[in-house]
């Protein structure tokens, strides 16, 4: 095993890269952080958002290409992200034999059972509401309704992206092993859907119930991180 190996990290829908600048400090010197910043958002502001869920996956999907380097990688995606993960690595198996030694994905359930709630027409102060309630977006944001209103249009394509995504072929990742991670207080989905990532790759999948809710990655990035550590450094 060639250390550090490279994570990719892949956002939630409205997140940007800097929800996993905390991992930094704790992932370890075996593991080379990569936060992935979606077009639209961050550092990247000034581009155009994605139209739909294939446009994201070529533009990551080129990223992740020209950075992994040949070199041993994973990718991790939560929630929209998750998605995103997914779908560029069965891109990757038609473009390469060097595909990632594993997949995490978080805080969604399998393409195939997952049943979205259609809010991305929502008025602004229902919209703010579920995202309040969802939780991931700090307090003061939330608060400051003319702030809020710079970010929602890209918020909103977020989910329409998720709304308008739709995988009902189960297909398997080859050479890639899976986890899944969810909160035991996600209310967002169900165990049910949770497990159905069980049918996505002809490796082995393991499912983990992380402490706290939709935002578990913040709310107990210790416990994440140890996983991730000991699936990309403590099985090699």
């Amino acid at each position: 095993m060639t250390y550090p190996i490279k994570l990719f990290c892949i956002p939630h829908a409205g997140g940007l890269s800097s929800i996993y600048s905390e991992w930094n400090n704790s992932v370890g010197p075996e593991i080379e952080l990569i936060p992935v910043e979606l077009a639209g958002r961050g550092s990247r502001f000034s581009e155009k958002c994605y139209k739909t869920i294939n446009q994201a996956v070529d533009d990551i999907t080129e990223f992740v290409l020209k950075k992994h380097n040949n070199k041993c990688y994973a990718i991790y995606g939560h929630s929209m992200g998750a998605y995103i993960s997914y779908e560029v690595i069965l891109k990757l198996m038609k473009l390469t034999d060097n595909l990632p030694q594993h997949l995490f994905v978080s805080g969604k359930g399998a393409p195939h059972l997952t049943k979205e709630s259609f809010i991305s027409n929502l008025p602004d102060k229902q919209m703010i509401q579920w995202l309040n309630k969802l939780g991931g977006i700090p307090n003061d944001l939330i608060e400051n309704y003319e702030l809020m209103k710079l970010f929602l249009p890209m918020i909103r394509n977020d989910y329409k992206l998720i709304e308008n995504y739709s995988n009902k072929i189960k297909k398997k990742l080859s050479n890639v092993t899976l986890t899944v991670l969810t909160g035991k207080f996600d209310d967002s989905l169900t165990i049910r859907e949770v497990e159905g990532w069980k049918e996505y790759s002809e490796k082995r999948v393991d499912i983990y119930q992380i402490n706290g809710g939709h935002f578990f990655i913040n709310e107990s990035d210790t416990e994440v991180i140890s996983i991730v550590r000991d699936k990309l450094i403590g099985e090699n």
